[in-house]
């Protein structure tokens, strides 16, 4: 079985540049992660608002987690099973929020 590889990365100042905000300068990196078929997770303080449109930039379908930890969001059929307290959002994505929430916080 061939090794697939997996990146986890943050954005500001990782996969974005600090200044600009743009991921051109990690264009060929993110060129190579695609051509052997590796995953790019995303995990950074951002909101899904946030990531949704640079996921759609990038051209990537690969799981990523907001808030700090708060939700993992990845599409429907990424893994061959639904995860454990999964909800479905947007367009065949699912939702694991693993914070408390807010209704919950501020009762």
């Amino acid at each position: 079985m061939a090794a697939h590889w997996v990146f986890f990365t943050d954005l500001d100042g990782t996969l974005l540049d600090h200044s600009t905000y743009q991921w051109t300068a990690a264009r060929r990196a993110l060129q190579a992660l695609r051509r052997r078929g590796s995953a790019l997770v995303i995990v950074t303080s951002k909101s899904r608002a946030e990531v949704w449109p640079l996921l759609r930039d990038l051209r990537r379908r690969d799981p990523f987690v907001v808030e700090n930890g708060g939700a993992i969001y990845l599409p429907g059929d990424y893994f061959p099973f639904r995860m454990e307290g999964a909800e479905g959002v947007e367009k065949s994505w699912q939702r694991v929020a693993l914070g408390t929430p807010r209704r919950r916080l501020v009762a």
